[in-house]
């Protein structure tokens, strides 16, 4: 019974964060680590567990599919679909990944990460109570809501409230206690599931606390020692400082590497389960059981999306709180040489660690809320960029294919203009043509020349985004957001109007010209006998491509610009309120105030200027 128990010793480790939820997965068979001793029975467990759990779904989506429905009714089964669906596709991907976690488990053993002393065990402490907080309200609320379906609707109800597929007659009873217990043991592995990923979150929060702590603590003396003795013991304590903060970084990294794509799609589906849930909350009988499944549902996926982001932004805080640890050490009376030390943890702490879904967005508050930053403004035109590998900055993940995209998409795009001026030159013509020819050669020449151009500035782009990720530009009330907000929907109607108009001409040309034109729309000069509609299609492919890329080009040009109009408003309201008082407060220091602000203005000015 040891094994079931969390022993609580004087000094907590970073592997007592989130006990109970591997102690769950133990039970299901999905926890491979050396926390707990191996399962036996996992090998007949584990796939029990899953094809039972993945039934429910199956025989949910297989009632619209083999039954005749309205379409309320089809509603209603898509919604369940989703819900228990992701449940099971979740278990397998975190069975899949448990040889991940089980390699980050072995990480947080590593020494630096054990070297807290007893009065930094209240960090770990608070990291356990909060996800022991979690699992206790995101088990008990389902749950019990479980145990009563069990408990009451078989003997009430005569139709099942998830509308299921029943392949065999053994009873409504059977089903109804079938559909209950699969929802008690979804809920219970799918918040042990969350409890797991949420608590090496957690660890790395607690670890950078435990790092700022250290820093705060790193300049004191011992009295007993002479000068030279105590900077050799305050330079050795920041040394183990700068290895505990890139450790902590290469932790992070393995984090996101493992449950990066994980927390996109339970985003992404949480999304798109509140829509669905939504919808069907709007149509179900009021004061009825499926009802209550939805309002509980509807907020669980809220609270799936607010927890992650609310972790994350706990990341980023402590991240960035290291600065002020540093600062507020007495760093004043060290050396030069032992300032340096402060230097470099202080520099590398100016960005801030975050975590990603994906490659898309950082998780935080601002993701949850959708409050807009200046790197919002032209967000898309950045991510089809990014598509066609050519962006490099941090807002996004590295795309992995881009050595390979990218020549790929410069030569493809260069072969057009190439063979329209072929043409004129290999083939006679009167006037008139080669002078069609010239137009077309310089129209589609130039989409191929901007692409080199943009090409051989990518890191001036992401230069010009560090500018706009630094303090100043970020300082904006609520307010303010308007501005931003206003950006942000001027690049993306720009976007969308430019895309829209030419796709569809393209794709008009695409579906109609092959079959009722002979010679090509854009003279050009073919290559061998391949035929012409080949060369209509890869004429219409080009222009998707080339078409993309320019209007995404553009709308990062124009985002920047953007910005700097936005940062001006920003900038005048300030101006505008800069004279506002308190009246508690003297006017000497009603006087101090408005000065700090007018100098915050001044560097907020020059800041744009730059």
């Amino acid at each position: 019974m040891e094994m079931f128990r969390l022993k609580r010793i004087e000094k907590p480790t970073p592997l007592d964060v989130g006990h109970q939820g591997r102690l769950m997965l133990w039970i299901f068979g999905l926890y491979v680590g050396d926390r707990l001793k191996p399962n036996p029975w996992r090998n007949i467990i584990r796939p029990f567990l899953m094809l039972y759990l993945a039934a429910l779904p199956i025989l949910i989506i297989a009632k619209p599919i083999l039954e005749k429905q309205d379409f309320l009714d089809k509603w209603s089964s898509i919604h369940f679909f989703v819900a228990h669906g992701w449940v099971s596709f979740k278990l397998l991907i975190y069975s899949a990944r448990s040889s991940t976690t089980s390699a980050l488990e072995e990480l947080l053993k590593i020494e630096i990460f054990n070297r807290n002393i007893p009065s930094q065990t209240r960090f770990i402490d608070r990291a356990i109570k909060n996800i022991e907080m979690y699992m206790l309200c995101f088990w008990s609320c389902p749950i019990i809501v479980g145990i009563v379906y069990m408990c009451l609707v078989p003997f009430i109800a005569d139709n099942f409230i998830v509308p299921m597929w029943i392949p065999w007659d053994f009873g409504n009873i059977l089903w109804h206690f079938y559909q209950g217990s699969c929802y008690i043991l979804s809920v219970i592995a799918y918040v042990a599931i969350e409890s797991v990923i949420l608590s090496f979150v957690a660890n790395i929060i607690c670890q950078f606390q435990i790092l700022s702590e250290n820093l705060k603590n790193s300049c004191h003396r011992d009295p007993n020692e002479i000068y030279v003795q105590q900077e050799k013991r305050i330079q050795d304590r920041l040394r183990q400082c700068v290895i505990h903060h890139e450790a902590i970084l290469s932790f992070v990294y393995e984090v996101e590497r493992t449950f990066s794509m994980v927390l996109f799609c339970q985003i992404i589906y949480s999304i798109l389960a509140i829509c669905v849930a939504g919808f069907n909350l709007i149509f179900a009988p009021k004061a009825s059981m499926r009802s209550i499944l939805c309002i509980t549902y509807f907020i669980s996926m809220l609270a799936q999306i607010f927890i992650p982001c609310l972790f994350a932004q706990d990341v980023i805080t402590e991240s960035v709180g290291i600065i002020n640890s540093c600062y507020e050490s007495m760093w004043y009376e060290c050396t030069v040489s032992t300032r340096k030390f402060f230097f470099i943890i202080m520099e590398r702490a100016k960005r801030p660690v975050a975590l990603k879904a994906g490659p898309f967005f950082t998780l935080s508050l601002n993701t949850f809320v959708m409050q807009p930053t200046p790197l919002d403004v032209g967000h898309r035109g950045r991510l089809m960029l990014w598509i066609f590998g050519l962006y490099i900055g941090d807002r996004l993940k590295p795309n992995p294919w881009r050595n390979l995209i990218r020549p790929f998409f410069i030569l493809y795009t260069a072969l057009l203009p190439v063979l329209i001026i072929a043409k004129p030159i290999l083939v006679e013509q009167d006037f008139l043509d080669k002078w069609i020819s010239i137009h077309f050669f310089v129209s589609h020449g130039w989409s191929s020349l901007k692409l080199l151009i943009y090409t051989s500035r990518l890191s001036t782009a992401a230069a010009l985004e560090k500018l706009l990720e630094t303090e100043i530009f970020n300082r904006n009330t609520t307010p303010q957001i308007r501005f931003i907000s206003r950006a942000v929907k001027n690049i993306e109607t720009y976007t969308l109007f430019f895309l829209s108009c030419p796709m569809i001409v393209t794709i008009v040309q695409t579906c109609f010209v092959p079959s009722s034109a002979d010679n090509l729309i854009v003279p050009m000069w073919i290559p061998g006998d391949s035929g012409v509609v080949f060369w209509h299609f890869y004429l219409s492919f080009w222009y998707i491509l080339s078409i993309t890329a320019y209007v995404a080009m553009d709308s990062v040009m124009l985002s920047f610009v953007a910005n700097i109009i936005c940062q001006f408003q920003i900038l005048n309201d300030n101006l505008k309120n800069c004279c506002d008082r308190d009246p508690n407060e003297s006017y000497i220091q009603q006087e101090k105030r408005i000065q700090e602000r007018l100098r915050q203005c001044v560097i907020h000015h020059e800041a744009i200027l730059k």
